[in-house]
This record gives C-alpha cells, sequence and structure tokens, in this order.
C-alpha cells in the first residue's frame, strides 16, 4: 500500500512515522523549515512508545507523488477545503482519504471534491506536536478509529485496519462514525478551549470545581446538539465516559493550547463555533459554548495582529 501523508504535523507526522518505520511507502507533504528539516535529518519521533529515526520523502508538491493507495489527511479543519483540491494528484481510481481530523464537516467537504466512494472517516485518539522542524513529540495515547460513513465493514477498512496494526498502531472499525465524530467533537468543544483560555492542562481544569462544571457543561451542550442533528447519542452516558477518561488523562493540553503558544491560526469555527451555529439552527441555547467560542475569537483576532501563522 503506498501511502501519502497530507498534514504533516503532530498527527500526520507521527502516523505516517509509524507506517514507514513498519515498511510502508509513505511521503509527506509539508512545507517550510518542516519540510526543508525532514529532507535534510528525516524524520524524528520522541514517542511514549519509544523514540525513532527515519529517512523520509517530503515535498510541498502533490504532483511529485503521484497516485496512491492512501491518502492520510490531517490538516487543519479550515484548510480541508484549500487542502482537498491540493491533494488531486495523488487521488485515482481505487484511492482512499482518510480525515483524522477534528470536527464533523470534513468527510462532507471531501467527499463533495472527490466524490462519497473515496472518502474514509476516522478519529485519533493522540496528543503529538511538532516542537521543532522535523521533530515530532508524542506524549499521550496514539489509536485510531475508522469507518465507512454508511456503516459498512470494506475490504479497504479490514486493509487499513491491517497496515496499521502491523506498524504498531492499534486501529479499530466501526460501523458507527458519524456518532464517534460527534463524540468527539463534543469533547474538544471543552478540551480545546479550557486549556487554550486558561493556558492550563486537563487536570488543572477539572481540580477547580466551577473550571470543571464548565468543562462538563460544554460536552452537554454539544451533545444535546448533536442529538437534534439526528446522532445517536445518550447524553448522561456519554458524559460519565469522557469526564472519566477525563479524570484517567492526567496533565495533558491540546493541540488548540499548543497552536496557541506557537501563535499560530486556532481551530475554533469547526468545534464551538460549529456547536453554536448548529445550536441556533435548531433554536438551541449554548451559553457555554458560546461564551468560550467568544473568549476564542479574541484570542485568533489578537493573533492575527501578531502576524498570525498559518
Amino acid at each position: 500500500m503506498k501511502v501519502a501523508v497530507m498534514g504533516a504535523g503532530g498527527v500526520g507526522a507521527y502516523f505516517g512515522g509509524r507506517l514507514a518505520k513498519g515498511g510502508i511507502p509513505v511521503s509527506f507533504i509539508a512545507r517550510g523549515e518542516h519540510l526543508k528539516a525532514m529532507n535534510e535529518n528525516g524524520l524524528k519521533i520522541n514517542s511514549i512508545h519509544g523514540d525513532f529515526e527515519i529517512q523520509v520523502e517530503a515535498t510541498d508538491d502533490p504532483n511529485d507523488i503521484g497516485t496512491v493507495d492512501l491518502v492520510l489527511f490531517t490538516v487543519k479543519a479550515h484548510d480541508t477545503e484549500e487542502a482537498g483540491k491540493q491533494i488531486s494528484p495523488l487521488v485515482g481510481e481505487n484511492t482512499a482519504i482518510l480525515s483524522l481530523q477534528n470536527g464533523i464537516d470534513n468527510e462532507k467537504i471531501l467527499s463533495r471534491i472527490h466524490g462519497r466512494e473515496r472518502v474514509v472517516g476516522g478519529v485519533a485518539y493522540i496528543l503529538s506536536r511538532v516542537v521543532e522542524p522535523g521533530v515530532i513529540s508524542h506524549e499521550s495515547l496514539g489509536r485510531i478509529e475508522i469507518g465507512e460513513m454508511d456503516g459498512e465493514t470494506t475490504k479497504r477498512l479490514r486493509e487499513i485496519k491491517e497496515v496499521f496494526e502491523n506498524s504498531g498502531v492499534r486501529c479499530d472499525i466501526l460501523t458507527n462514525i458519524k456518532k464517534v465524530l460527534w463524540r468527539k467533537l463534543s469533547f474538544n468543544c471543552a478540551l480545546n478551549a479550557m486549556t487554550a483560555i486558561t493556558r492550563s492542562p486537563l487536570d488543572e481544569i477539572v481540580e477547580v470545581e466551577e473550571s470543571s462544571d464548565i468543562f462538563e457543561s460544554a460536552i452537554r451542550e454539544a451533545i444535546e446538539v448533536g442529538i437534534a442533528e439526528g446522532v445517536d447519542m445518550d447524553e448522561d452516558e456519554i458524559v460519565r465516559a469522557l469526564m472519566e477518561v477525563t479524570e484517567e488523562a492526567g496533565s495533558i493540553g491540546s493541540s488548540m493550547l499548543h497552536d496557541l503558544r506557537r501563535e499560530k491560526r486556532l481551530e475554533i469555527d469547526p468545534i464551538n463555533g460549529k456547536i453554536v451555529k448548529l445550536g441556533r439552527k435548531h433554536d438551541i441555547w449554548t451559553p457555554i459554548n458560546r461564551t468560550l467560542y467568544g473568549c476564542l475569537k479574541v484570542i485568533n483576532q489578537n493573533l492575527s495582529g501578531q502576524n498570525l501563522k498559518n
């Protein structure tokens, strides 16, 4: 299986690096100093599962790669439209595009560009970030869940699962990927926003009664909106499970907190902004997410005045 990684940040570079280490032909699409470092020095991954370094093929032009069997699509959700068009040279008749992104609209956008039959839904559970060009720090978790948007268990899902698991990455096949995408969105509404606004790790947020209440309320609002959208979700069950995960996760941050520290544009519209927008659609009041979204918009606005990095 020939693989291309579109978006060689913390998530894409980690999973792509694992595949490459496992002997899979992987090409990385990156830019700037990160691209230069990978081409000159290879990719270095410092992982809780063991550090490793590999020589990789990296480019900023998908035309250099050509058609592949699998595109690992890991760009920020606000870049999906543009990046989705850029990967056209990678996409052939039998190419699968696996989205491992935040938000619930990426698969729809990619389907519109490349056809629904080529798009696979996915959720990544990982805390991994670029600490310097060509160097990834993998700090927590590191597994994925994948599924066809129609719920079928297909041959290509089994092939993707096999490739990942042979490379040391747990990969589960789901028949309810839409529900899981919503579940992760609900959690991210709390985790990403709260860690970024407070600039604090998760364990410090849930230690304080008032901020823990805000955290849980943000999740509940998102689930209520998801139910209104027709997603089969049990609010109390999901909140209980997510809060248990929160207690076990300990001192972790989030991709949004990392982006804030690097003065990069925050991924807010596909997360809290989406809940606020859909809440209005269904006449559901979402005061917590609206407040978090408003605060994050101000932060983004201030970042843009400081030569915001994409």
